[in-house]
């Protein structure tokens, strides 16, 4: 999303309030992750969604690892998850990259954007269902 010239903090934030405005209830773990959860990307860049998945496993495992790594370096170890939570996040996470990748004038019809709408339109009923 560097090409937006989105910030990290802008970016979590917004993840941060999604989760509050959406989560019938949300943990203080879910909120400290969605506020921290890109900070590691100093280290390693902001690497597109679908160019990590299609990195080779071991070098998608790396990259995670230094991310992780440079994230627990700031802010200490990761908030425990359950995994609605990290759910959750993803999320937040996706839907807040969508709308402001639109907000752009990114063209929606590639760039893995087509499969992104998906996930987030079949999530959203998922975590709808889960929550009443």
């Amino acid at each position: 999303m560097a090409h937006v010239v989105d910030t990290i903090d802008g970016h979590s934030g917004r993840v941060a309030k999604m989760i509050l405005l959406l989560h019938p209830a949300p943990t203080m773990a879910l909120i400290r992750a969605a506020l921290t959860h890109d900070d590691g990307e100093y280290a390693v860049g902001d690497i597109p969604g679908p160019a990590k998945s299609a990195l080779p496993t071991e070098a998608r495992a790396a990259l995670e690892a230094t991310e992780t790594a440079a994230r627990e370096a700031i802010w200490g170890p990761d908030p425990v998850l359950t995994e609605a939570e990290a759910l959750w996040l993803r999320y937040a996470d996706r839907l807040d990259a969508y709308i402001t990748a639109g907000r752009s004038g990114a063209p929606m019809d590639r760039d893995g954007w087509p499969d992104a709408r998906e996930w987030i339109a079949a999530t959203a009923a998922e975590l709808g269902d889960a929550n009443g």
